[in-house]
């Protein structure tokens, strides 16, 4: 009988096709058979592995005293800890987690004991410990200060595990909340380890059990063998395994689906030798984080399995802890023959190493093949040199010892004199740079060279890939001696060429300044294509020719040339502003001080006998002042408003040195403007004024008069220009309008990073993937065309993968809903990837930090649809912190974890990029540079396929005066500078919170008390009052539909835009304006209204009867933070917004949320204003919940970011659009 072919679906899926039927196998019968028949080819591995664990037997610990605190405070039910919220608490205790913690008997002498003494009738277990708020969301997690209260808990009632979730925490119960059990103090220590690590061990055996029912035990070993044990701090051995067995049987009997894991491959095989009676237990209760939908979704228990491609499973082999799940065919396992060439060839290599590092200190013979002389052509592979017998060619890449006269700005390494100094895992990078010979020069012992640099000395470090080098834009003279030997490295565009082992290739510019990686142009190659001298064409030469030459200026017709920009007398300039004439707002931080804007009347330009004694040309500008800083003096009736894009000309004149110069805008007489929008929209360098007044500060409106259309002049060559660039722009738009680049956004929010981009014309979300069913609902009623998938994004791509190799599978529904998804997206349905993707929590302290946080591994996940969509452009954005994700690291303690690769979520990242040929740079971005009224930073990542050119980020458009220059450290020491953070540069002034917001209803929270009259107070005349009722969901004004209004016309231009946000052509109408607050207790409600109507004022005004516990308490932690300001704090108008996050409670970190003049909290439109959010947009949740509310908008990308970054994509594709003369349509080219 012919064999059988193997179906489709078993070629790719391997591990699902051999999942056998209960009808053939006979169940667990047949599984008990296989085990045990395993168990033979076991031994040899086992021998090895047991060999490696003799010496971790198992420990005795001895129980000690215990003396408590007398500082202790005692557990009591009306206790709230910083960041809880007892209102939004669905279940009948609150979740804590418990640090530093001791559980002793206080019924025999204070002894400690560990949890199993729970089932003695003559004991009472009581603990000590910090206690602190538990989250589900990490944006809330990240919003304490983490410093905790020390609680004494009464009574422990008992414990719960939950063992079918990897990682799942201990929880003990008391009659007053659930605690979490992190990390013990150091006396207890000894005793929590010797209990929690068996508990450890049979939840990596019984989670990795339902997750692979079918797994091969040999397969589950060297999984088990690869886990980090965090007690002993070394991964887990076989004998860890076999010791903990009786634990498992129990933990079995423990668990809901007893019968079903008893069925699974793993464990008949650990069984198999033992009884199989199981001693089942009655099922516990369970601690309960939320009955919310919104937040079980982001339960660890509730979490699928990471899936990823197969690439990305091979790129982080060894990096995740997580098991992962592969869809599709896994990687190839290699066999002996090809494990044993591997070890043979590394021998080889370290043989080389060896030799190289031995001639580091011995002379050289360099004999010359030719004469290179300037013009004569070079032939390829024509020797020009033979170094110890070795041929040397222009083109060749050759290797340097790493020295301090070398490219590198580390230290050196010191060179071995013995090749049993040579540490065991040393490589050829470690000692030599790679450089291309370049040119050698005929009359000095010299050579002109580009550097290359290895994968491994850029931002990726120690997860590079060890064949890859990067060429870069840095070119020296060396002497010839430096030669010491030469490397084989091929140019490829391919992902990963074929190449030979001791072979090396380059695709990318690597960029150190930034750490960003560019194709390579071919006037970019080291040996640039038919050059007859490479020395005069060297673009490293170029490059570094560049800086200086932007800083020279040169005479030109009516003009000079400086900072690669042609300046003409009657061109309008930007000008740095050194605070010379500060006025406007910003409080926070100083004052803010915008670019001046002026018009070039003269330009002066020394002789040259001067320039050469150092004097530089001058400008003389006829000076624009902002319409803004004296709006306040017009009469109401011209109906003008505080515009960042309006100014006014003024009769003053100013001298300015050269180098005050930033660069030219545009301004135009408002009657000649057709299309105002166009105009704005166009460029943040475009004004337009009306006025003309005798100074740039004014004492009455009497002195301004309107400026006719006539007195404006401008440059005519220079206008004409960026008028046709703004028509370019707008043909491009209008040929890219039917087509844009299509948006899928695995991990969306309410869409806000996605709909922001979708402003600049180029960009339409047509695919949306979010978890939570509010933000579903809410990213279906504002962008009613996308296609919204309310699931996990794991199922999504493991669907969408399957569908796409043929596999016929079942369609998922919408969570928690009946109703049947859409199919997924595919290849060539997505143009671009926008995400900000989630990640583990990095609080201040670390406090919250887990090493084995599922959250942080969707990363993974996002890179995987990467992989499967290959989009053009990928969009990525997460939280600063970031920058600190260590990957591979473990719990240390109850404050960090330790180890691991440093910011080795962001090199992997990287890694994963540029293996799938994509060009990247990143950044950190203020939100308050490009006109969002709050401090706000996140990282962000643009990537690019290589045909396809790479977005720059946006420069600073608003002069933001908070300090933070947003360089990057990476782990090296080096420092980044992604973009100019010069105070005094940006266009226009930064967006304080009165002119954000002031143009919303007012109105004043009040509760009236049972069968009193309210007597109405003056101020009630005049500022509604609005009853705080606890059966509401929330409180203020109802402004839906045609009851929508405001308090007046817009009084700047910020909000105007939020009244009209759209697209240049669109207007989308507001249906609820959503301008209410979150109910709270009438105790927190009278709190609010007594904090009095001061900018910066809080709890500390309160009398001492209103005051709470938290605030108060001397046993508190904010008592032992000396009484810090913020708690119910109000809000500087004529500031900025703190940081906009998920928790908005008086009480909380970002506890200013007070309105600046309002008797209560903002509002939830007053929130979405500080993020950006246009009025249009409204928020959907589950019960009309605020707080979910809140959520949503503090979890989403700032929209002016958003639409910052779209613009930078527009122009950099309309010039592309140009450049091909409009023709291939970048939609209609083939990926």
């Amino acid at each position: 009988m012919a064999p059988r072919r193997p179906t489709a679906f078993e070629v790719s899926f391997p591990e699902e096709a051999a999942r056998p039927t209960t009808r053939e196998f006979g169940g667990n019968i047949w599984l008990r058979e296989i085990a045990i028949s395993k168990l033979l080819t076991f031994t040899r591995i086992r021998t090895r592995r047991s060999q490696a664990s003799r010496r971790y037997g198992p420990w005795i610990v001895t129980p000690k005293h215990y003396t408590p605190s007398p500082d202790d405070v005692p557990e009591t039910g009306d206790l709230i800890l910083e960041g809880e919220d007892p209102e939004d608490d669905e279940s009948d205790k609150p979740v804590r987690l418990f640090l530093d913690f001791v559980i002793f008997d206080s019924q025999h002498d204070n002894v400690t004991c560990p949890l199993d003494a729970l089932t003695s009738e003559t004991r009472k277990l009581e603990a000590t410990g910090l206690a602190l708020a538990a989250f589900v969301n990490e944006q809330d997690e990240d919003e304490v200060d983490g410093e905790g209260v020390r609680l004494r808990l009464s009574d422990i009632l008992g414990y719960t595990i939950d063992y079918t979730k990897l990682a799942d925490p201990l929880y003990i119960e008391t009659p007053h909340a659930w605690y979490i059990l992190d990390s013990p103090s150091n006396l207890y220590r000894p005793l929590w380890d010797s209990f929690i690590r068996p508990h450890r061990i049979s939840q990596i055996v019984i989670s990795s059990a339902l997750t692979e029912p079918r797994q091969d035990p040999a397969e589950f070993l060297d999984y088990f063998c690869m886990a980090w044990d965090d007690i002993l701090e070394r991964p887990y051995t076989e004998s860890d395994l076999k010791s903990s067995v009786s634990a498992i049987r129990t933990a079995i009997g423990r668990t809901k689906e007893s019968k079903r894991i008893l069925n699974t491959t793993i464990i008949c095989w650990l069984l198999a030798n033992h009884s199989s009676q199981i001693s089942y237990q009655p099922t516990q209760s369970e601690p309960r984080l939320s009955g919310n939908p919104d937040l079980a979704v982001l339960q660890p228990r509730n979490q699928n399995p990471t899936h990823v491609t197969p690439l990305i499973a091979s790129l982080a082999e060894g990096l995740f802890r997580e098991r992962l799940v592969v869809v599709g065919p896994p990687p190839p396992r290699k066999d002996r023959a090809e494990i044993q060439r591997q070890k043979d060839l590394e021998l080889e290599a370290r043989q080389k190493l060896f030799y190289l590092l031995s001639r580091v200190r011995q002379s050289r013979r360099v004999v010359r093949l030719g004469r290179a002389r300037a013009g004569r052509q070079v032939r390829p592979n024509q020797p020009v040199l033979r170094i110890d017998d070795v041929e040397y060619s222009i083109g060749d890449v050759i290797l340097v010892p790493i020295t301090h006269a070398s490219a590198s700005a580390n230290p050196p390494p010191e060179f071995p004199d013995h090749p049993d100094k040579v540490p065991p895992d040393a490589k050829i990078q470690d000692y030599f740079w790679f450089a291309v010979l370049v040119h050698v020069y005929a009359d000095r012992e010299l050579m002109h060279i580009r550097w290359l640099h290895h994968a491994s000395k850029t931002i990726m470090g120690e997860i590079s890939d060890p064949k890859e080098v990067f060429l870069t834009d840095i070119c020296d003279d060396f002497p010839l001696g430096f030669i010491h030997g030469k490397a084989l490295v091929h140019y490829s565009q391919e992902e990963r060429p074929d190449i030979g082992f001791h072979e090396y290739f380059y695709k990318f510019m690597y960029k150190a300044e930034d750490a960003s990686f560019h194709s390579i142009q071919p006037s970019e190659q080291p040996i640039t294509p038919n050059s007859r001298n490479p020395l005069d064409d060297c673009a490293g030469c170029l490059a570094e020719q560049r800086p200086s030459e932007h800083m020279e200026f040169t005479r030109i017709d009516s003009g000079l040339r400086f900072i690669g920009v042609d300046f003409h007398v009657a061109d309008y300039v930007l000008l740095r502003n050194e605070g010379e004439d500060e006025g406007g707002g910003g409080g926070k931080g100083g004052e803010t001080r915008p670019a001046h804007v002026g018009q070039i009347t003269k330009i002066v330009i020394p002789p040259p006998t001067k320039i050469r004694r150092g004097q530089v040309p001058v400008v003389e500008v006829r000076m624009l002042g902002r319409i803004g800083d004296i709006v306040d003096k017009a009469p109401i009736e011209l109906g003008l408003i505080k515009d960042e894009r309006h100014l006014f000309f003024t009769e003053k004149s100013r001298k300015f040195s050269l180098h005050y110069l930033l660069g030219k805008c545009l301004v135009e007489h408002k009657r000649r403007i057709p299309n105002l929008d166009l105009w704005i929209s166009s460029s943040h360098k475009h004004f337009y004024v009306q006025y003309t007044a005798p100074s740039l500060h004014i004492e009455s409106w009497s002195e301004v008069r309107k400026l006719r259309s006539s007195e404006i002049g401008a440059c005519p060559p220079c206008y004409d220009a960026e008028v046709e660039r703004m028509n370019g722009v707008k043909v491009f738009l209008e040929n890219i309008a039917e087509r844009p680049l299509r948006a899928l956004d695995p991990f969306a929010g309410v869409g806000a990073f996605a709909m922001g981009m979708e402003e600049s014309g180029c960009v339409k979300m047509t695919h949306a993937i979010e978890i939570s069913p509010s933000a579903a609902r809410t990213l279906r009623r504002n962008s009613p065309q996308a296609t919204i998938y309310n699931q996990c994004s794991n199922k999504i791509l493991q669907w969408a993968i399957k569908r796409h190799a043929g596999i016929q599978v079942d369609r998922l529904s919408s969570i928690g809903e009946s109703r049947p998804l859409p199919n997924p997206p595919m290849p060539g349905d997505i143009d671009m990837i926008i995400a900000g993707f989630p990640c583990q929590p990095h609080s201040r302290l670390n406090m919250f930090q887990r090493a084995d946080d599922r959250k942080s591994n969707l990363i993974l996940n996002l890179l995987s649809w990467v992989d499967f969509i290959r989009p053009k452009f990928c969009y990525f954005e997460n939280v600063r912190g970031f920058l600190n994700f260590n990957l591979m690291a473990y719990q240390h303690s109850r404050y960090t974890v330790r180890g691991g690769i440093e910011m080795g979520g962001l090199k992997f990242l990287v890694r994963a990029l540029l293996a799938m040929n994509y060009q990247l740079r990143f950044a950190l971005l203020q939100a308050g540079h490009y006109g969002a009224p709050q401090v706000r930073v996140r990282f962000f990542l643009i990537a690019a396929c290589r045909d396809q050119p790479l977005p720059p980020f946006p420069h600073p458009t608003h002069d933001f005066p908070v300090a933070d220059n947003l360089d990057i450290k990476t782990s090296n020491g080096d420092i980044l500078h992604c973009l100019r953070m010069t105070r005094g540069v940006a266009p226009h002034p930064a967006i304080t919170v009165q002119e954000a917001i002031s143009d919303l209803p007012p109105f004043d929270w009040f509760r009236e008390p049972a069968n009193v009259r309210r007597q109405l107070t003056e101020r009630a005349h005049s500022v509604p009052q609005v009853n705080v009722d606890l059966l509401s969901p929330h409180a203020g004004p109802e402004l839906r539909g045609l009851s929508v209004r405001f308090e007046c016309e817009p009084k700047t231009s910020y909000q105007r835009w939020c009244r009209e946000g759209g697209r240049q052509g669109e207007s989308k109408e507001i249906k609820d304006l959503q301008h209410f607050t979150r109910v709270m207790k009438p105790v927190i409600v009278e709190r609010v209204v007594k904090i009095p109507l001061k900018p910066r004022a809080d709890y500390r005004s309160l009398p001492r009867n209103l005051q709470e516990w938290l605030a108060d308490n001397p046993y508190s932690a904010n008592a032992r933070k000396g009484f810090k300001p913020g708690l119910y704090g109000r809000i500087d108008g004529d500031s900025f917004f703190s940081t906009t996050v998920t928790n908005m409670e008086p009480t909380a970190k970002q506890s200013w949320v007070l309105h600046p003049t309002c008797k209560r909290t903002i509002t939830v439109r007053e929130l979405a204003r500080s993020q950006g959010f246009p009025d249009w947009f409204t928020f959907i949740a589950l019960g009309d919940s605020v707080k979910t509310m809140h959520r949503q908008i503090g979890n989403a990308v700032a929209w002016p970011v958003s639409m910052a970054m779209g613009r930078e994509l527009r122009d950099v594709l309309a010039q592309q659009w140009n450049d091909r003369g409009g023709e291939p349509d970048i939609d209609e080219k083939s990926d």
